[in-house]
């Protein structure tokens, strides 16, 4: 079953809308690439959709992303782990509550964080708002992370189409919740790591433009 089509144009739109005012150039595009899908990316996320929507910006002048690059084929995927995937109501539930705890002048975390793995290592923090859209577009989506770099992108692959959901670092807070729990400070296995976000699709997008 394919995702609602007026659902995957407003979450498009609204991304683009949300980013207006980001002038680096190649932030934020809607392009077709070499198979067909339709490709939308902000510069932190990036949706790849095997069936294509109307009312999204026509940018096909922009030589697109490959998102191939990011997203690994399926061959490759047993180097990910599987995420496991919260229902897109509890993820509503605490954008609820970190929007009164912003109202309050508290620190929000606006934050969700996949745990731990099977060893005690912390696995990917990712912006909650952004799960929340990913979760409309692709609600039968599978969400992996590589196993040996927690903070590269979470990818999500469904019979539909495919998404990219860049990590994000968390702030030292106290919020202990099972789920949004933040990674260890001390003895990081994972220090040193490149965190990956705007700055790997800009520079995919200046290569493919070049």
């Amino acid at each position: 079953m394919y995702y609602n089509e007026k659902t995957a144009a407003r979450l498009i739109n609204s991304m683009f809308r949300a980013n207006k005012n980001d002038n680096r150039e190649f932030a934020h595009h809607a392009y077709f690439d070499k198979q067909g899908r339709q490709c939308a990316l902000d510069g932190y996320r990036a949706y790849r959709l095997k069936k294509p929507v109307a009312g999204v910006p026509d940018m096909d002048a922009f030589k697109g992303i490959d998102l191939d690059k990011i997203i690994p084929a399926p061959a490759t995927l047993a180097d990910y782990f599987t995420l496991e995937l919260p229902d897109l109501a509890d993820v509503k539930t605490m954008l609820a509550e970190d929007n009164a705890a912003k109202r309050r002048k508290e620190e929000p975390t606006f934050a969700f964080t996949f745990g731990t793995d099977p060893d005690g290592r912390p696995l990917p923090a990712v912006n909650l708002g952004y799960l929340a859209d990913m979760l409309q577009m692709f609600p039968d989506a599978t969400a992996r992370c590589n196993a040996k770099n927690p903070f590269a992108p979470v990818i999500f692959t469904s019979p539909d189409g495919d998404g990219v959901l860049c990590p994000v670092r968390l702030k030292d807070t106290a919020d202990a919740t099972t789920r949004r729990k933040p990674a260890p400070k001390k003895d990081d296995p994972y220090k040193g790591l490149p965190v990956y976000g705007l700055r790997t699709f800009l520079a995919l997008a200046a290569a493919a433009n070049a």
